[in-house]
């Protein structure tokens, strides 16, 4: 089965490409202008053993906001569509995780079910994290979870630096995709 996708939509005028295998081999190649944005989607492509290729260029002048929002929903995008080639009964469909990072202890939960709701119950002391802003991972997922159409919480249960809380989180949630994604 050859569950991959290629999205080249600009949602807010800015250029992107996303490409997606989903049985990959966790090998990625991440270009958004946002150091420290790349590196949490190069953690989640390893830790879930996607092959992600992002490309996308925004107004960094201004801040990191659209360009957030235009990969998160592009991702949750080419999630959706390298999907449809796989019926809902032949993947696990729900998917959890449990995962600590030094100090920070995260547990997601997912449901591919193609309704949305999501939860983030995570609380960042600082308001960026090099140049990503704290207030915009809670937007990228909320904005993933919507347009790939899944039930989908984040919890953070401790967690002190928010370093490792946020790398706790795209750790755990390529995780939890990658069981829920698990063909039967």
């Amino acid at each position: 089965m050859n569950r991959t996708a290629t999205i080249n939509k600009s949602i807010h005028g800015f250029p992107v490409e996303v490409k997606l295998n989903i049985d990959g081999q966790g090998n990625s190649n991440i270009e958004t202008g946002v150091g420290m944005f790349d590196h949490l989607l190069q953690l989640f492509s390893k830790h879930g053993n996607f092959d992600l290729d992002i490309k996308c260029k925004a107004d960094l002048q201004v801040d990191d906001h659209h360009l957030v929002d235009e990969v998160a929903m592009n991702l949750g995008l080419i999630f959706k569509s390298a999907l449809s080639k796989t019926e809902n009964s032949k993947i696990n469909r729900y998917g959890f995780f449990i995962l600590p990072m030094d100090e920070a202890l995260i547990t997601c939960a997912i449901d591919f079910c193609d309704r949305n709701s999501f939860i983030f119950d995570v609380k960042f002391s600082r308001e960026r994290i090099g140049n990503l802003s704290t207030e915009m991972i809670r937007e990228f997922w909320s904005l993933f979870s919507q347009k790939a159409e899944i039930n989908f919480v984040i919890k953070s249960e401790y967690g002190i630096n928010d370093h490792h809380i946020a790398e706790a989180i795209f750790k755990c949630v390529a995780k939890t995709i990658n069981i829920a994604l698990t063909l039967k």
